[in-house]
């Protein structure tokens, strides 16, 4: 009987474990888009409407560019594309 009972009076140690950085992004983006806050832009698909973030656009610097812009090409996103090829125009020789 002793037992049962310590087993109901243990800690849930999990709920005080850190979180990893990727698990807490991903639950801040989902919150955020939930939310829509700072949604600037609606995506359409196939007559679905999904807020989004231009959050890219105002957030390339020339450790992110690269990969932002190959982000924009596989989403033929025009917009964030431009920015990006702008933005790697610009910084160019630091970047090659």
């Amino acid at each position: 009987m002793d037992s049962l009972m310590d087993v109901d009076n243990e800690k849930d140690d999990t709920k005080d474990a850190p979180q990893s950085l990727g698990s807490f992004l991903s639950q801040g983006l989902k919150q955020m888009y939930l939310d829509q806050q700072f949604c600037d832009a609606t995506l359409v698909v196939e007559g679905r409407r999904f807020p989004c973030h231009g959050f890219f656009v105002k957030n390339i610097s020339m450790e992110n560019c690269i990969g932002i812009y190959a982000l924009a090409y596989a989403h033929n996103h025009k917009d964030l594309l431009h920015a990006a090829m702008h933005h790697i125009g610009l910084n160019f020789g630091s970047i090659s």
